[in-house]
C-alpha cells in the first residue's frame, strides 16, 4: 500500500523541485544582467564581452545541485577571468560606483558557495568557499585596479558570508538528522523493551501455570490408578489453571494488538500487575498441587515501587516454578524479610522426593529475565546450587522508605 501511495507521488515532486530549480537560477540570471547594466555606474546596456562573462559565470550554477563543487570552481574561474580580462578604472569615481565596480562578480560565485556548503557538513563544505572568496580576492589584487581595495574586500566578505549562511544551514539540518534519528533509536528501544517485557510476562504466567497443571495431571493420574478420592478435585484444579493461563495470554497478546491508542500505563491499569500481597495465594496455589512449601514472613510489610512489587511477585513465582519443575517432591522453603529499605526474597529447595540432585535448570532464561527484573528496580538478584543438592535463589528489592529507593 505504501508504494502504491507514494509512487505517483515521486512524480510530481521531481518535476516540482526542477521547476523551482529553474525559477532560481532564472532569477539569478536576470539579477546578474540587471546588475552588470551599472557597470558603469548609470544604467546602460552591457557591451557583448560583458554578456559572455555573465552568462559563463551564471551557466556552472545549472549544475549545481548534482555537483555543487564542480559549479563553484566553474563560476570561480569565470568571474577571475572577468576581473583580468575587463579593465576598470576607478579613478574619479564615486565610493559607491568603486563598490560595484566588478558588476555582477562575485553573484555566481557566492550563490555557488552557498550551494555547497548548504549541502555538504563540515570541512567539505565550507572549506571550497573560503578557498573561492580568497581565489577572487587575491585577483582582484594582482590585477593592479588602482583605488578598488575595497571592493575586492566587498567581494571577499559577500563569498564568505554566503558561505557561513550555507554552512549555518547544513549544520541545522545535520542537528535536525541526529535528533531524528536519536528519536528512531529510542522509538526502537522502546518497542524492544516492550517486547522483552511482554516475553518476561508470557514466560512467567504460562510457565506457573503449566508447571501447576503438569503437577495436578499427575496428582489426578495417581489418585485414579490408587482408586483414591480427590481425583475430581484435581481435575476442576486443571481446567481452572488452564483457564487462568488462557486468560493472561489472552491479556498479554491483547496488548501487542492495541493500535497506539493506549498507553502501557492504561493497559496496566486495565489490567492489574500482580504483586507481593498475593504470595500468599500464589503459595496457596502451589500447595494445592502437592508441593510442600513453608512460607515464612518477618517484619513489617514496607510500600514498593510498581515494578519492585512486580518484580518480587515474579521472583517468587519463577523460583516456586522452577523447583517444582526440576526438583519434584523437594522441600521448598520461602522466607521474604521487610526492613525498612528493602524486602529480601530467599526461595530454597532440598533434594528431589527420589533423593537424585536438582535437575538442570534448563536455557537459565527464567533466571535472566528474574535478574533483569530485580535490577530494573534497583535491587539485585543471585542464585546458586546448593552444596546439599538443592538451589537457592536471593533477591533484594529497595523500597520506596527514605533509606530506600523512590522511583515514584
Amino acid at each position: 500500500m505504501r508504494d502504491a501511495i507514494s509512487g505517483p507521488v515521486k512524480p510530481v515532486s521531481r518535476t516540482r523541485t526542477w521547476l523551482t530549480e529553474s525559477v532560481v537560477l532564472l532569477v539569478v540570471l536576470v539579477a546578474m544582467l540587471s546588475v552588470s547594466w551599472l557597470y558603469e555606474g548609470s544604467w546602460k546596456a552591457p557591451d557583448g564581452l560583458l554578456l559572455v562573462f555573465v552568462v559563463g559565470a551564471w551557466a556552472p550554477l545549472a549544475a549545481r545541485r548534482p555537483y555543487p563543487l564542480v559549479a563553484l570552481v566553474g563560476t570561480a574561474v569565470v568571474e577571475c577571468l572577468h576581473i583580468v580580462v575587463l579593465p576598470v578604472d576607478a579613478h574619479g569615481l564615486a565610493d559607491a560606483v568603486g563598490l560595484g565596480a566588478y558588476q555582477p562578480v562575485p553573484l555566481a560565485t557566492s550563490f555557488a558557495a552557498w550551494t555547497l556548503a548548504a549541502r555538504h557538513p563540515g570541512l567539505r563544505g565550507w572549506a571550497p568557499g573560503v578557498v573561492a572568496a580568497a581565489a577572487l580576492f587575491v585577483t582582484g589584487l594582482v590585477a593592479g585596479r588602482s583605488g578598488l581595495v575595497t571592493t575586492d574586500f566587498v567581494m571577499l566578505d559577500t563569498v564568505v558570508l554566503a558561505t557561513v549562511v550555507g554552512a549555518a544551514q547544513s549544520s541545522r539540518r545535520e542537528r535536525i538528522h541526529r535528533q531524528e534519528q536519536a528519536r528512531a533509536e529510542h522509538a526502537r528501544r522502546a518497542v524492544v523493551d516492550e517486547r522483552m517485557r511482554i516475553a518476561r510476562e508470557l514466560h512467567d504466567a504460562l510457565a506457573h501455570r503449566l508447571t501447576l497443571v503438569n503437577a495436578q495431571a499427575s496428582v489426578a493420574e495417581y489418585l485414579v490408578e490408587e482408586g483414591q478420592p480427590g481425583a475430581g478435585a484435581a481435575v476442576k484444579d486443571i481446567a481452572r489453571h488452564t483457564r487462568e493461563a488462557l486468560d493472561e495470554l489472552r491479556t498479554t497478546v491483547g496488548v501487542l494488538r492495541e493500535d497506539g491508542g493506549e498507553t502501557t500505563a492504561t493497559v496496566e491499569a486495565r489490567t492489574p500487575s500482580p504483586g507481593m500481597g498475593d504470595v500468599e495465594r500464589l503459595v496457596s496455589e502451589f500447595r494445592a498441587s502437592g508441593a510442600r512449601i513453608t512460607l515464612h514472613l518477618e517484619g513489617e510489610p514496607q510500600p514498593l515501587t510498581t515494578s519492585g512489587d512486580l518484580a518480587g511477585y515474579r521472583i517468587v513465582q519463577e523460583s516456586l516454578t522452577n523447583a517444582l519443575k526440576h526438583a519434584p517432591g523437594s522441600d521448598i522453603r520461602v522466607h521474604l524479610t521487610w526492613r525498612p529499605d528493602e524486602l529480601e526474597i530467599q526461595v530454597v529447595n532440598g533434594l528431589r522426593r527420589d533423593g537424585r540432585q536438582v535437575q538442570g535448570i534448563g536455557s537459565r532464561s527464567g533466571l535472566i529475565g528474574l535478574r533483569e527484573r530485580a535490577l530494573a528496580a534497583g535491587g539485585r538478584f543471585d542464585s546458586a546450587a546448593r552444596d546439599d543438592g538443592g538451589f537457592a535463589v536471593r533477591a533484594h528489592i529497595p523500597t520506596t522508605h527514605p533509606g530506600g529507593t523512590d522511583e515514584r
